[in-house]
């Protein structure tokens, strides 16, 4: 069993049969040691199926009780409250950890996208880009298809979500920031606007990008090591997502011209 899941199979009087802790085998009356005796002898005088909470060993404990196929037993299944509130609190402390890891990836990724676009000297004008960041509607078109390659980004990991391992959704996560912002990057570096606008930062983006697209590298290389044969669908992933982004990215003027964006 489970660590904070117990069980037990008692006959119609209560008595203990079999239990996860042995030295209660045959020596145990259930019923009389429950909080709820009233809801226990109802559901083995009906022979019904129930989820119930009771205090039991001077624990409270949350049970599942049904009967055995055609043999006059019963048998419950129950996991300790407190057990219950630990677990949570371990999956949140989990999840937290993961969120801080995942964050301390991405600023990894900045600072080494800084570092092979800067200058070789602090004293030259740096031009690390972030003007994408801000609303700007001379880049209308590209922050239409940037919202569209996110929105084909989100259901892609929604649909792997489902299918992909702890490891290999963790890869895919990596994958799917560091594209994200590759995606982005290109779509200005190929912008005519962009160009004319912002000659000397359009010649650094390609630095960037290049930047970009040697973390993905990296973390393909990372991945095969670590998953060897689980990485197929990591690769699937990646598939995937290039081929439709860079389908949609190539139809996008069409199609935004049809629905008028």
């Amino acid at each position: 069993m489970p660590k904070g899941l117990f069980y037990c199979i008692i006959n119609a009087q209560g008595k203990v049969l079999y239990h996860s802790d042995t030295t209660k085998n045959l020596n145990e009356n259930f019923i009389a040691e429950n909080s709820a005796k009233q809801k226990l002898n109802g559901l083995i005088t009906s022979q019904g199926i129930d989820f119930f909470k009771a205090d039991y060993a001077g624990e409270s404990y949350d049970f599942y009780a049904r009967p055995l196929q055609k043999l006059p037993y019963y048998v419950l299944v129950f996991e300790s409250s407190s057990f219950k509130n630990i677990r949570d609190i371990k999956i949140f402390s989990f999840c937290f950890y993961m969120l801080i890891v995942f964050f301390f990836v991405l600023v990894m990724q900045l600072l080494l996208i800084f570092v092979l676009s800067r200058k070789q000297s602090f004293f030259e004008k740096q031009y690390f880009d972030i003007s994408w960041i801000r609303p700007d509607s001379r880049y209308h078109h590209q922050y239409n298809v940037a919202v569209a390659l996110n929105c084909i980004n989100i259901l892609l990991l929604i649909v792997f979500y489902n299918i992909a391992n702890f490891i290999q959704f963790l890869f895919i996560l990596f994958f799917s920031a560091t594209a994200v912002t590759l995606f982005v990057n290109i779509l200005l570096q190929y912008s005519n606007t962009y160009k004319k606008l912002e000659p000397l930062k359009y010649a650094e983006k390609r630095k960037g990008n290049a930047a970009l697209f040697f973390i993905i590298i990296l973390i393909n290389l990372i991945a095969m090591i670590m998953i060897q044969q689980q990485a197929l669908l990591f690769i699937a992933f990646e598939i995937i997502s290039v081929l439709l982004s860079w389908r949609f990215a190539k139809n996008a003027g069409r199609l935004f011209v049809k629905l008028r964006w």
